[in-house]
């Protein structure tokens, strides 16, 4: 069992007092030496996929090499960044956030800095993204806007049958695709069928008709690539035309 504590990848801070908790891991995480878990706090090392909220595992007391990420005391206050011995010997740390170099720069490790290696990272837990309600909201409002009205697509459906565009009930792939559409297929064809309800429309929408042209992967493919996968040009003239009464890019 190893200690479960919090360090910074980011501007050194102090860490006050911590609540301790002990996890389990399997015995082939462990390094060989005395080794504790540490949750990553700040954002200085993002971009080598250390983000906060992540746990680290630390092999406490393991001598550093170049390019190694490891865990340090700077006057007493524990922080995450990358080693790297310089040609004329000096040994640096180095965040790794190119958005921020101006805030996260190198610290030269010597007496002036009172640095100390504590140990180097030799495995990383990720814990689970989240998202906040208001991006979800938003991408959920933003989605619903792309999509045409009820009204606008069955207009473009008649249209484009009435055009002679539809050669069989195989033709709702291509609006399938047309639309961007990535819920399920049993749940397009039945909001198809919904709304063509009342209408003397011969090619019914079934899961069926749509999933079978798309069983070969050629029409999955975008739009724009159709013709090189060797897609039937009237399924190409269904889609191109279908997008331009859609207005959809």
């Amino acid at each position: 069992m190893l200690e479960n504590n919090a360090i910074r990848a980011g501007v050194p801070e102090e860490l006050g007092r911590l609540a301790r908790e002990y996890v389990m891991i399997p015995r082939d995480m462990l390094p060989g030496e005395p080794a504790m878990f540490v949750k990553v706090v700040g954002d200085s090392m993002q971009d080598v996929g250390i983000m906060e909220g992540d746990k680290v595992l630390l092999a406490v007391g393991r001598k550093p090499y170049t390019g190694d990420i490891v865990a340090a005391l700077i006057d007493g206050m524990p922080t995450l960044k990358s080693y790297y011995e310089a040609d004329d010997g000096t040994c640096w740390l180095i965040s790794q956030n190119k958005e921020k170099e101006d805030v996260y720069r190198p610290i030269l490790l010597d007496e002036r800095n009172n640095a100390m290696i504590q140990g180097v990272v030799t495995e990383m837990t990720k814990s689970a993204p989240r998202v906040s309600q208001a991006m979800l909201s938003k991408r959920l409002g933003d989605a619903e806007k792309r999509m045409p009205s009820k009204k606008k697509l069955l207009k473009a459906i008649s249209q484009t049958y009435d055009e002679g565009l539809w050669w069989g009930s195989t033709a709702w792939a291509t609006v399938y695709r047309a639309l961007k559409y990535d819920g399920s297929m049993s749940a397009f064809a039945r909001e198809m069928q919904d709304l063509l309800w009342g209408m003397d429309f011969v090619y019914e929408p079934t899961a069926d008709s749509i999933s079978k042209p798309l069983r070969d992967g050629r029409m999955m493919a975008e739009i724009g690539e159709w013709e090189a996968n060797g897609v039937a040009q009237r399924n190409i003239k269904l889609a191109k035309r279908l997008r331009k009464l859609l207005n959809i890019k």
